[in-house]
């Protein structure tokens, strides 16, 4: 059983098909967690209205402005990924402070606003499930691990990553300390040249992958290095590449990739099998100070926990 009793439901990016709901629903009901929503992320599923989310920019803004004036401690979760984020990146600085804490989590699109909500006052963001990660496609041992890993990191617990979940894969071999900060990868490199592109520096960088061709994995690692976010880390932790290879295996794997742009990295680079699309996601809060090394990686302190 979960240790929080409601999550409300964000429509950050693109619809979720209503056939979902249900399903959805009466997984998170039977751990003893209710849900609401901020807005319909159902009703435009199937229409180009909004071009590719799920609602008009403006209608999620104020969604997420009536919310923030709500006295009452909140876990937020964004409905799903897939694309529209990005709309209402610039009108996030026009929302109140929120009058109570409120915890946003979410992934894949969803990491284009982890970095601006992680640094406004009484906000929590949280790379991590969305609801459509309790879909009955996922397994049930894989839907309570997410749900199980975001409450006990709610709950108190500071360990993100065994020692047996990861893998050296080069620069030194030593223990790091930064504040962690990462998502999807091509997501985060959207984020360049913008107002919003967050400052790696002294960071301990995470990334993940989806459906994207080796070569273009390949050009957005690359597209970083040249722009110093790697080198500026402090360590860098590789996640799942889900169906990042070629439909017929020809060309380099994504560990040749790996192992070409991180050759001789002066700062450690770890892989692990714990977060990102497929099967459960670990849940790690962004911008907050973190330990990494070959032990896996823990929080530096306990996330408050408002509820």
């Amino acid at each position: 059983m979960s240790k929080f009793k409601e999550v409300g439901v964000f429509p950050a990016s693109s619809p979720l098909s209503p056939n979902l709901k249900l399903e959805i629903e009466e997984f998170l009901h039977s751990q003893g967690v209710s849900v609401r929503y901020l807005s319909d992320p159902y009703e435009n599923y199937g229409s180009t209205s909004f071009l590719f989310s799920a609602r008009s920019a403006e209608d999620r803004l104020n969604s997420l402005k009536i919310e923030f004036q709500n006295s009452s401690s909140a876990l937020l979760l964004a409905a799903r990924g897939g694309s529209g984020a990005m709309e209402i990146l610039e009108g996030l600085s026009s929302l109140p402070t929120p009058a109570a804490m409120k915890i946003l989590c979410g992934f894949s699109d969803f990491t284009c606003l982890l970095p601006t909500l992680a640094k406004t006052p009484n906000v929590i963001a949280l790379h991590g499930p969305t609801t459509l990660s309790f879909r009955n496609e996922v397994s049930l041992e894989n839907k309570l691990a997410s749900l199980q890993h975001l409450s006990s990191l709610l709950e108190g617990n500071t360990k993100l990553i065994e020692a047996n979940e990861i893998e050296h894969l080069s620069g030194p071999i030593g223990e790091v300390e930064g504040e962690l900060l990462g998502g999807n990868l091509s997501t985060f490199c959207s984020l360049l040249g913008t107002p919003f592109d967050p400052d790696s520096k002294g960071k301990i960088l995470f990334f993940e992958e989806v459906g994207e061709a080796p070569h273009k994995v390949y050009r957005n690692l690359l597209h970083l290095k040249l722009a110093g976010k790697l080198s500026s880390a402090r360590a860098i932790l590789l996640g799942r590449f889900l169906n990042c290879e070629h439909p017929k295996q020809l060309g380099p794997n994504i560990r040749a990739i790996f192992s070409v742009i991180f050759d001789q990295s002066p700062i450690p680079v770890y892989l692990t099998d714990v977060f990102g699309h497929g099967d459960s996601t670990r849940t790690f809060p962004i911008l907050y100070p973190a330990r990494l090394s070959a032990q896996g990686l823990c929080l530096m302190n306990r996330l408050a926990n408002p509820f």
